[in-house]
């Protein structure tokens, strides 16, 4: 466990470096690009987003759940992933008109095609990849993703300041690859084929195809707020809400990549080694939760303030949907761990039921409450995240032994912790006078910070006891 954490620790560091070098580019690029040019970008990626999902075959996640691998197994997932990606790159290229004429928007098809490029190079990369995952090599791993974040930092830059506009993102994503598929070829321990194979490939393709699944739904629940504003709106309004996603996320990216790193891989190890994933599903969410509620709150309350300083007065209409954002985001928080506990024993086709229910269900309610606004589209994601709380309760009493009334107790306190310290703040800010946007960040931010520490004794959550532990242990360290 000691080690675990140890391992964690350097991915959170890796991570949260990762995440801000992508914050800072995205402040760049606000401004040297247009909401125009984003959006059609974004309108793009969509589809690519998409076919992510389907390029490996859930292959990735087969490997990471592995107890042991043979390379007729290797060979085999080799195969499968080429069959897949490159049958994605085909089809993408080719339908990048279609796509371009169902948003009535000329520019998207040549994003598409270029996008479409990086899928013929993902399968020489999408083995060493999972297998550095799963055996857990945090360093080699992170030193591929820094790698390439580096360069595609500088390419982006570069080509939006050489004009390329909508375009520049799309190019850089594509160096982007194959940088990041060169780095975890060289710096992989593992040595993995070059000649496919496909002896095993419908014990490779049973498992994948639920975790692709669940991943499709994931990916096309992400690809909604494009789709259908790209489809109802103006590519504009995709910007602008495609940066109140970014705004919001922003807390969340900072513990989640570490998380998931892990999270498939351990759970599977302690699946097979009949470990208690209820409770170790329990505490890993209240961890999540109490981390990122109240984060989250905090940016509900200052998020004209945040959209300004980080790209600019041009984005601040995307406030308005932040808060409602804010409060979905917050929802799958509390059931963000289920998918990879449920893939790590071996269920992954149950993982995508309650984002099948979701799906639906924002389909339903944006055609109800949309009116035009970024406001009445972000309403209609929070009602039907509210909506699958059900399922999410009955899938993991279901399948992993939560009750909810288990559930409930632990999502209480973080709960009540967020509100208290959000109606503290609220007063707080009602309670200043006007400020630049810095300065009521910094006002509010510090008091915000030190309430929170004081309120995880309060509330006698987990992640005080944690958290004890680890500085009791740093101070033995320097004695």
């Amino acid at each position: 466990m000691n080690s675990t954490r140890k391992k964690f620790g350097f991915q959170l560091i890796f991570s949260n470096a990762e995440v801000a070098g992508q914050l800072i580019l995205s402040m760049v690029l606000a401004r040297l690009l247009d909401p125009d040019d984003i959006g059609v970008y974004s309108m793009s990626a969509v589809l690519v987003a998409v076919a992510h999902l389907f390029r490996d075959f859930g292959v990735t996640a087969f490997i990471k759940r592995q107890k042991e691998l043979s390379e007729d197994t290797l060979r085999s997932a080799l195969g499968v992933v080429m069959c897949t990606s490159w049958t994605m790159a085909l089809v993408m290229f080719l339908s990048a008109p279609l796509w371009s004429a169902f948003f009535k928007e000329p520019r998207v098809e040549h994003v598409v095609q270029v996008l479409a490029m990086g899928f013929v190079l993902i399968p020489f990369g999408a083995l060493p990849g999972a297998i550095l995952v799963r055996n857990m090599e945090v360093v080699r791993t992170a030193k591929a993703g820094l790698i390439a974040l580096g360069v595609y930092f500088v390419v982006s830059v570069v080509l939006a300041l050489q004009g390329f506009g909508h375009m520049t993102m799309a190019w850089a994503n594509l160096i982007n690859i194959a940088t990041h598929v060169t780095a975890v070829r060289l710096l992989s321990t593992t040595k993995t084929p070059w000649i496919p194979g496909l002896k095993h490939w419908g014990r490779v393709a049973n498992f994948g195809v639920g975790a692709m699944i669940t991943s499709a739904m994931t990916a096309i629940d992400n690809a909604i707020p494009d789709i259908a504003l790209g489809r109802l709106s103006t590519p504009t309004n995709v910007g602008f809400f495609s940066k109140a996603n970014s705004t919001i996320n922003i807390a969340s990216s900072g513990v989640m990549p570490a998380v998931n790193y892990f999270a498939l891989p351990y759970m599977a190890r302690l699946h097979h080694g009949q470990g208690d994933i209820a409770a170790e599903v329990c505490r890993v969410t209240s961890y999540l939760a109490t981390l990122l509620l109240p984060a989250m709150a905090m940016t509900a309350l200052l998020a004209n303030e945040v959209i300004f300083l980080l790209y600019g007065a041009k984005w601040l209409p995307s406030a308005v949907a932040v808060p409602w954002l804010c409060v979905s985001a917050g929802l799958g928080v509390l059931f963000s761990f289920v998918p990879a506990a449920l893939m790590g024993i071996g269920k992954p086709y149950v993982a995508g039921l309650p984002m099948v229910l979701l799906l639906c269900l924002k389909a339903v309610f944006i055609l109800l409450l949309f009116n035009g606004s970024l406001q009445s589209f972000a309403e209609a994601m929070v009602v039907a995240q509210v909506l699958t709380v059900p399922m999410g309760l009955w899938i993991q009493y279901r399948y992993l032994g939560i009750a909810p009334g288990r559930w409930l107790a632990m999502a209480s306190r973080v709960v009540g912790l967020t509100l208290v310290l959000l109606g503290c703040m609220l007063a707080l800010k009602w309670a200043l006078p006007p400020l630049p946007a810095w300065a009521t960040v910094l006002a509010l931010g510090l008091p915000a910070a030190i309430g929170w520490a004081l309120l995880l004794r309060l509330f006698g959550l987990p992640l005080y006891g944690e958290l004890r532990t680890l500085f009791v242990r740093w101070r033995q360290r320097g004695a």
